[in-house]
């Protein structure tokens, strides 16, 4: 996946934070705000997610998965943000996902 974009949580220093929302945007396609201090942006593949943890006023930028460091100091808006966002990576599965409608074991829909 080194080719492709991946998404990057991004924790900003409070007091200058919009500053380094500015310098991201030179490196990262910035998609979510949770005003004041945390983001998600699409980074190309080739990206130092390192490099970008050194720009001043990010004081966390990580991929999957998040390192222990995400979570201290954080408020409770911020960790349910994080946590929405870690549900959304999750592989999802469904029960009968990919089979026909009428596939055995399954009811088909109501008529009308």
């Amino acid at each position: 996946m080194e080719t492709g974009e991946r998404e990057v949580l991004l924790i900003l220093a409070p007091g200058s934070a919009e500053a380094a929302l500015t310098r991201l945007r030179e490196h990262v396609r910035i998609e979510h705000v949770l005003r004041p201090r945390v983001a998600l942006a699409r980074a190309p593949g080739g990206v130092d997610l390192q490099a970008l943890q050194r720009l001043p006023g990010v004081v966390v930028a990580a991929g999957l998965p998040l390192p222990d460091t995400v979570w201290p100091g954080l408020t409770p808006t911020e960790q349910l943000f994080i946590q929405g966002w870690l549900q959304r990576q999750a592989p999802k599965t469904r029960t009968g996902e990919g089979l026909p409608w009428d596939a055995p074991g399954f009811k088909p829909p109501d008529t009308p």
